[in-house]
């Protein structure tokens, strides 16, 4: 019994070594993956614009209101914000939106 606490214990250092060495791997694919946090412009983040100009009935209508600071959350999401914005929408009328955005390093998108 003796040498059974031994063998046992030397298992666990291992699990431990190996969990701690995947933790870490995964950090640096997530690091990889997200990138630096997105730098805000202002009260919005140039991609969040464009993004939202691009998903627009009428692109020059957008009018950035406000961001919120970039959160980290877990991949494929990774740097999340909501803004607030107004655009015209299919009718012509100024409507305001608030959508949430994400940011990765495949770059920026609206999330659902």
């Amino acid at each position: 019994m003796a040498e059974k606490k031994p063998a046992s214990a030397e298992r666990q250092r291992k699990r431990a070594e190996k969990r701690s060495a995947d933790v870490e791997a995964n950090q640096l694919v997530d690091e990889g993956f997200c990138g630096k946090p997105p730098e805000k412009l202002g009260n919005s983040y140039l991609g969040a614009e464009n993004i939202a100009e691009q998903a627009a009935n009428d692109p020059g209508s957008v009018d950035f209101v406000a961001c919120s600071d970039a959160i980290k959350e877990p991949m494929p999401a990774c740097w999340t914000t909501y803004c607030k914005f107004r655009a015209k929408n299919g009718f012509g009328a100024l409507v305001l939106e608030i959508r949430k955005f994400s940011k990765s390093s495949i770059g920026w998108r609206i999330a659902k």
